[in-house]
């Protein structure tokens, strides 16, 4: 079960914040990353569900975005990812047809998006270290299934990363695009000093692909939606982290849903934190897009 407790609170002046789509929670800090900034913005805890912004770190000073999708924080690293997607303009309606042809025939590719980062953090003083970074993408050309998706702009069952959690020492880093036939969606795992011995995972989310993940009880609690931009449901599933690929010489538990996230003012959900963890449930933190200061609300999922 899943019930919406509150809404919460995120004061100041956020850049980017009707577009924040990582978080993660590290002791009384929140950290938010915004697929169309390109930096990491650091807000301190002032009440139970009111943050207020303290200071921010930029990862890049490229022209185009970053598109930071997701954050996940271990033994004094902060990790965000890029998408490594490509893009397709969306047709405007105050364009005339013939530009707006020319939009769509144009597929970009931004380097910017193209980057996994490891930055210190000191979680008793809030502090940024110096950031490095790595891309994924020739790991991707070179794959023998992620290679024919690579070209093709995200949102139309391209490449897209969007989640990313940490468990053991290792990086997840799960995939919105593309869903693959039965309806398995890609997982990789790696270490950041050695990702060319990632392990590519499976996951059946009966059709939609990974918005956001976090590590829990031996495994992942994964936010789901649509791939393309369609309304449409976004639900919150447990993985054990197994691989779900069908095969007859395994067996694996399937990926229990565990309900809907309700949309705040029709938005999208776009990432997970996990606020506070008891035996049986755990208070989640749910970011939306397209509203002002991130749209944030806490929900309780009974486990």
């Amino acid at each position: 079960m899943i019930k919406k407790i509150r809404p919460v609170e995120l004061v100041g002046d956020i850049e980017e914040d009707q577009d924040l789509s990582g978080l993660v929670i590290v002791d009384d800090f929140l950290l938010v990353g915004s697929d169309e900034g390109h930096a990491i913005q650091l807000l301190v805890r002032q009440q139970e569900n009111v943050w207020r912004i303290q200071s921010s770190i930029r990862l890049s000073d490229a022209r185009d975005e970053t598109d930071l999708e997701a954050l996940c924080f271990a033994q004094d690293y902060l990790y965000a990812v890029g998408s490594h997607s490509r893009r397709r303009r969306v047709c405007k309606l105050d364009y005339k047809a013939k530009k707006n042809l020319k939009r769509l025939t144009k597929v970009d590719r931004q380097k910017s998006r193209e980057r996994l980062y490891r930055i210190p953090f000191d979680r008793q003083h809030g502090t940024f270290g110096t950031p490095k970074s790595i891309s994924l993408m020739k790991l991707l050309r070179a794959d023998p299934v992620m290679r024919r998706f690579v070209k093709i702009p995200s949102k139309e069952n391209g490449v897209d990363i969007e989640g990313l959690a940490i468990a053991n020492g290792c990086l997840y880093l799960g995939f919105r695009g593309p869903v693959l036939r039965s309806n398995l969606v890609p997982v990789w795992s790696l270490e950041f000093e050695s990702p060319h011995k990632y392990q590519q995972l499976f996951v059946d989310l009966k059709g939609q692909g990974i918005r956001d993940m976090v590590t829990i009880n031996a495994g992942f609690l994964i936010l789901s939606g649509p791939v393309n931009d369609m309304p449409g449901v976004f639900q919150l599933w447990y993985w054990d982290g197994q691989d779900q690929l069908p095969a007859i010489d395994r067996e694996y538990q399937p990926a229990k849903c565990l309900g809907e996230i309700d949309a705040v003012d029709g938005a999208k959900a776009e990432g997970l934190a996990i606020m506070s963890q008891g035996m049986n449930s755990v208070d989640l933190l749910v970011m939306y897009d397209s509203i002002a200061k991130g749209g944030c609300a806490l929900f309780r999922v009974e486990l």
